[in-house]
């Protein structure tokens, strides 16, 4: 029998049972494309439902201002105009060229960030789904359908023109020179006391104008470019330092944390385009008042407070809080940034044998983490200690900035790192309230009280359930969580232009040695990336946010 004759399957039936040997370039081909696939699905997936909540925004908006089938027609063709716009702009590839840099306002332990502004100020469209001028649309359609009434109407109104004119003569005529000149002088002052009072009212809403516009966040026309270089991220622990900083960047849209627009990459270097935030970060502040009042520590903490609580909403531990990574926006306001040695929380940190020990650690809500990474003076003694940590760990540091906003300096600061770290493990015996040489206590007692609750260990209350009691305490006293952007912050940002870097330390990286500020314990010593490896793990790295 020929083998043309034979079903498809019976042709490799003696076959089947071998074992086929598959090179390493193949599998590491097939693996560089699995990862980049299932990236590009989750992304793109996150994509259709950012989409979808934007257009149920906007119908909402249209229901909510009555725009009627007309207006509802012309915002949506807007709507599904960027929404076109966006995908088409996707596709486009962005290049270092595409913008024009000014200044250099940071330097990391192998990254720099550059201020720099767009070459091109094309934008795909005023009206997205969340900043839609409705009454603006609403308005413009109104005036077009009152066209038609409008020219019906101005015929009889110039009908009634002409017979007030001619009544008007009549008057005219009748009235005497005298009264006329007591009802002009009469008008004049009507006029003037009109135009006065109007004056007013408009420097009034002038005022109320400058400072809304002052405590909201502009448009920028500068960002801030973070460049990375390639060559530096050649071990295991900084490759997922780098994915980590992208994925918690480009999925979050919180108020609180520093937005990214975009990420691309070249031969050389991998860079981050993100919003530029002028008024410097809290530890430039603290070192130059050197301690902060009541209130300012009150209404910073606040802040860091909500910052972190969105974070873990977003499933991600810090593990770095510390004043340096709180910037100042031009509006006052703090941004949570840098987000490198952040940790998944439900990450497993090993594989779980049993359905028991995975359904307990789901119940307990308390994954741990035992890797040592942090700043000296703001680490836990959970970090340090090797047991195991979960979110609570930031906290801890919270407490520590606290009272270095009230007293100047950190609770645990040494003569070295050394002597740091013995003081956060005895922090029992080391912590003490600072008092001036008059044995009288700087830090007040409602603000004491909070700083040694936030600085224990362990927390016995899930992080969440924690961070909510914390929020009720007597220390935060007037102070309204959710409408605290409305406030005017105790510090706003004197700016000659959106340019301005006054507020950055560019002394600092001008004789950057590379030393690093963070601990970072790596058990052996790492096994670097080779060029082609480097390459590899940053396949599908490239992102643009909707708004840019």
């Amino acid at each position: 029998m020929s083998l043309e004759n034979e079903p498809i399957w019976d042709q490799y039936s003696e076959n089947k049972n071998k074992v086929y040997k598959i090179s390493s370039e193949v599998r590491d081909k097939s693996a560089l494309c699995k990862s980049y696939l299932g990236k590009y699905s989750l992304e793109f997936g996150y994509y259709l439902h950012q989409r979808k909540k934007r257009i149920h925004l906007a119908k909402k908006q249209i229901q909510e201002k009555k725009m009627g089938k007309k207006g509802g027609k012309f915002v949506m063709k807007e709507v599904y105009f960027n929404e076109s716009m966006f995908l088409r702009n996707r596709r486009t590839r962005i290049i270092v060229e595409d913008f024009i840099t000014l200044a250099k306002i940071g330097q990391g332990s192998y990254g720099e960030v550059f201020l720099v502004k767009p070459k091109s100020t094309f934008t795909r469209s005023k009206c997205f789904p969340n900043t839609i001028d409705l009454d603006f649309q609403n308005k413009k359609l109104k005036n077009e359908e009152k066209e038609e009434i409008n020219k019906k109407d101005q015929e009889k109104e110039k009908e009634n023109e002409k017979k007030n004119e001619k009544e008007k003569e009549n008057e005219k005529e009748t009235k005497t020179e005298k009264e006329k000149n007591i009802e002009k002088e009469t008008e004049i002052q009507k006029e003037k006391k009109k135009e006065n009072e109007k004056e007013t009212e408009k420097e009034k809403e002038k005022e109320k104008e400058n400072e809304k516009e002052r405590l909201k966040e502009k448009p920028p026309s500068v960002l801030a470019l973070k460049r990375v270089k390639k060559s530096s991220v050649n071990t295991q622990t900084k490759m997922k330092n780098i994915w980590t900083e992208r994925e918690v960047l480009a999925t979050h849209n919180s108020p609180w944390l520093v937005k990214l627009l975009a990420t691309f990459q070249d031969d050389e270097y991998l860079y981050f385009v993100m919003n530029y935030h002028s008024g410097g970060d809290l530890k430039s502040l603290i070192s130059e008042v050197g301690a902060v009042n009541e209130d300012a520590a009150k209404f910073y903490l606040a802040e860091m407070f909500l910052s972190v609580e969105d974070l873990h909403k977003q499933g991600f531990i810090h593990r770095d809080i510390k004043p340096e990574n709180f910037l100042i926006s031009s509006n006052g306001h703090l941004k949570l940034t840098d987000f490198g040695l952040s940790k998944n929380i439900f990450m497993d940190q090993k594989n779980w044998k049993t359905t028991i020990e995975r359904m307990t650690r789901e119940e307990t809500n308390k994954p741990k983490h035992y890797t040592l990474v942090g700043t000296p003076n703001y680490m836990s003694p959970e970090i340090l200690s090797r047991k195991g940590y979960n979110n609570s760990i930031d906290f801890w540091a919270l407490g520590c900035i606290l009272y270095e906003l009230l007293a100047g300096f950190p609770p645990f600061l040494g003569r070295g790192i050394k002597e740091t770290l013995r003081n956060i493990i005895f922090y029992t015996k080391t912590l003490t309230s600072p008092t001036t040489t008059l044995n009288e206590q700087i830090i007040p007692e409602v603000a004491w009280d909070l700083i040694t609750k936030l600085l224990q260990v362990p927390i016995k209350d899930k992080p969440e359930i924690f961070l909510q009691k914390m929020k009720k305490h007597k220390f935060f006293e007037g102070i309204d969580f959710d409408q605290i952007r409305e406030i005017t912050p105790p510090f706003v940002p004197q700016l000659e232009n959106e340019m301005d870097i006054s507020y950055f330390d560019t002394s600092y990286f001008q004789n950057f040695d590379g030393q690093l500020t963070t601990v970072i314990n790596h058990v052996g010593r790492p096994k670097l990336f080779s060029k082609k490896d480097i390459n590899n793990n940053f396949v599908g790295f490239s992102f643009r946010r909707y708004e840019y």
